[in-house]
C-alpha cells in the first residue's frame, strides 16, 4: 500500500505537469507577439526610409496643368498643391488649416489636390478619392470633400453622402462610383505622385518645395508671405 507521503509527493508533481501545456503555450504567443512586432517595425522603418519625400520638385508647374481649383478661387495666385488621402489622420488634421487658410487670403491662395489613397493601411480611401471626384463632376467638390473628412469611411455611405452634400444628380453620382474611367483618375494621380517621389500623407508643394506631414497654421501662414 502506497504511503500517503507518496500520494502527496504525486500530488505535488502532478500540478506542475498539468501545468506545462499552459505554459508551452503562453511561451508560443510570447514568441508569436515578439516575431510580429519585429516584422512591423522592421516594415515601418523600411516604409519611413522609403518614403522620405523629395525636398523640391522641379517641374512643379507641370503639376498645375489642366488642374482645377478645389478650394478658393481658380484666379488665385498661389496655389498650393496638396498630395491628400481622405483616410489619413493627418489630412484630416490639417484640412481646417487650409481651408481657414484660403478664407484668410481670399483671391490669393488656392489649393489644388491630388488624390494619394495609401490602400495599404487605408483600404476605404480609394473609394473616397472616386467619390470626390465624382462629386467634383457635378461642382460639388468642397461640400462633398467636406464630409468625407468628418465620417468614419469604413461605415460611409457615399450616395447618402452625396445627398447630405447637395450633389444635384444622385442617380449620376451613383454611376459615377463604378466608372473605371473616374478611377483611372485617382490611379493616375497616384503615379504623378511616385514619379516626383512623393509616398507619404498630407505633402504640400509651394512653388516648388515639398513640405510633407501635417504643417501648422502659423507655418502655412509664414509660408504664404515668403511666397507672396
Amino acid at each position: 500500500m502506497r504511503s500517503s507521503f507518496n500520494r502527496e509527493l504525486d500530488l505535488d508533481m502532478a500540478i506542475p505537469r498539468n501545468l506545462l501545456p499552459n505554459i508551452f503555450t503562453g511561451i508560443l504567443v510570447i514568441c508569436a507577439v515578439i516575431v510580429t512586432s519585429l516584422s512591423v517595425h522592421q516594415y515601418l522603418v523600411g516604409r519611413n526610409a522609403a518614403a522620405a519625400p523629395p525636398t523640391h520638385v522641379e517641374d512643379w508647374q507641370r503639376l498645375l496643368t489642366n488642374r482645377p481649383v478645389n478650394v478658393g478661387s481658380t484666379g488665385a495666385a498661389l496655389k498650393i498643391i496638396e498630395f491628400s488621402d481622405y483616410q489619413c489622420p493627418y489630412c484630416r488634421q490639417i484640412e481646417p488649416n487650409l481651408q481657414a487658410l484660403v478664407k484668410r487670403n481670399q483671391n490669393k491662395v488656392a489649393i489644388v489636390r491630388y488624390d494619394l489613397p495609401l490602400t495599404q493601411i487605408h483600404p476605404y480611401a480609394f473609394k473616397a478619392a472616386i467619390a470626390s471626384r465624382c462629386a467634383a463632376a457635378q461642382g460639388v467638390y468642397e461640400p462633398y470633400e467636406t464630409e468625407l473628412f468628418h465620417v468614419d469611411l469604413a461605415s460611409a455611405d457615399w450616395v447618402g453622402l452625396a445627398r447630405e452634400a447637395k450633389v444635384p444628380d444622385v442617380p449620376r453620382f451613383s454611376s459615377c462610383l463604378d466608372s473605371k474611367e473616374t478611377a483611372s483618375l485617382v490611379e493616375a494621380d497616384i503615379k504623378t505622385a511616385d514619379r516626383i517621389g512623393i509616398s507619404g500623407t498630407p505633402t504640400l508643394v509651394i512653388n516648388g518645395k515639398v513640405l510633407p506631414g501635417a504643417v501648422s497654421d502659423q507655418a502655412l501662414d509664414q509660408l504664404i508671405s515668403e511666397n507672396d
